[in-house]
């Protein structure tokens, strides 16, 4: 079990009702702190536009760079301690007895920027998207937006990774050097770009997942599986990969068409193409293997042909050499695999 004390990363239901009431309001006026600003609070702006722009677009929105909050305000407070007086709503992450932690140890490396990551106190943005993100995109518990907030929280609470060393995401690094300079009076200026690179960072996630989920609609339908020595190869037409399709079930050979028509192929598993093909010109690929093979990328992993049956000689002759050289078989399909699978000969 988790520790006790660390709470459940949803605001309290008394508070996310009270947001939802002034962000239905028409005039909303939202308070951040001044001085330097954070990926945390431009990212917080962020998602509130987006809520409004799907719930309450005719809403005038007012933000305001400011720690002197005015007496006996009634509308939304992000990222700072609101006075004694304060009669609205607020969400920070600054007292410790309020904090709210999240666990992100199931993460994967590629979203984390290589940080592995566990329970971490949330940010402002982190308890706003919590609270409002649902509204905004089905997509919005998806490994990609989850690793983008959970860096956003770390940096802006100070966390460490395994090593000792405090997490940088590259999100809030961008959004750090957009601070003005001691020779610049520009602050609001610099915090709205940071604002509008963070909606576009979010958005773009967004965008991806969906991308993800139409994909595998379209790969069930059309992609094409061989077998060769083993080994399954998956053809999927003129369209760009999809890994989030194969999940734990990739194929050991991908193959594609690009945008000029060439056929792509990267292998999923470490089967590395042989070795005097990386970095090779089309005439030395072409000399060495009889074929059409155009390119072999200087890592190994990523090769391209003129046509498709050049294509096939050369992973035979790609899969006869890992075989040989590495004793690499198949990896991902077994004898019990319900893949309908074409004979690559």
């Amino acid at each position: 079990m988790k520790n006790e004390r660390v709470m459940s990363a949803v605001a309290p239901i008394q508070k996310k009702k009270t947001l939802y009431s002034i962000l239905r309001q028409n005039r909303i006026k939202v308070y951040v702190h001044s001085g330097v600003f954070h990926c945390d609070d431009a990212m917080s702006i962020a998602i509130i536009r987006m809520y409004l722009e799907k719930f309450n677009p005719n809403a005038k929105l007012i933000v305001k760079r400011s720690r002197n909050i005015p007496f006996n305000f009634r509308g939304l407070v992000l990222d700072q301690l609101p006075p004694e007086d304060f009669k609205g709503v607020y969400i920070d992450h600054h007292n410790p007895d309020e904090q709210i932690k999240k666990d992100y140890s199931d993460l994967p490396l590629s979203v984390t920027e290589g940080n592995y990551l566990g329970e971490i106190t949330q940010a402002t943005c982190g308890i706003l998207w919590e609270m409002l993100g649902w509204k905004i995109t089905r997509h919005h518990n998806s490994t990609g937006i989850q690793g983008m907030f959970a860096l956003i929280n770390a940096e802006d609470n100070g966390e460490e990774n395994e090593n000792g060393y405090r997490i940088h995401g590259s999100l809030s690094s961008i959004v750090r050097k957009l601070n003005p300079t001691w020779l610049e009076k520009n602050a609001d200026e610099q915090f709205e770009k940071a604002v509008q690179i963070c909606r576009q960072n979010l958005e773009r996630e967004i965008a991806a997942e969906e991308a993800v989920i139409k994909a595998n609609v379209w790969l069930r339908k059309n992609i094409e599986n061989f077998s060769y020595k083993g080994n399954k190869i998956a053809f999927i037409g003129d369209f760009k990969p999809s890994w989030g399709f194969f999940n734990e079930k990739k194929p050991d050979y991908l193959i594609w068409r690009n945008e000029n028509g060439e056929y792509m192929c990267k292998n999923l598993f470490g089967h590395y193409f042989p070795t005097k093909w990386w970095g090779k010109s089309t005439e030395e690929l072409e000399e060495i293997t009889g074929t059409g093979l155009t390119f072999c990328h200087a890592g190994g992993f990523l090769i391209s042909c003129t046509d498709f049956p050049s294509m096939k000689e050369a992973l035979k002759i790609a899969i006869n050499y890992s075989q040989s050289h590495f004793c690499i078989y198949a990896n991902s399909y077994g004898e019990d695999s319900k893949v309908a699978l074409k004979s690559w000969d």
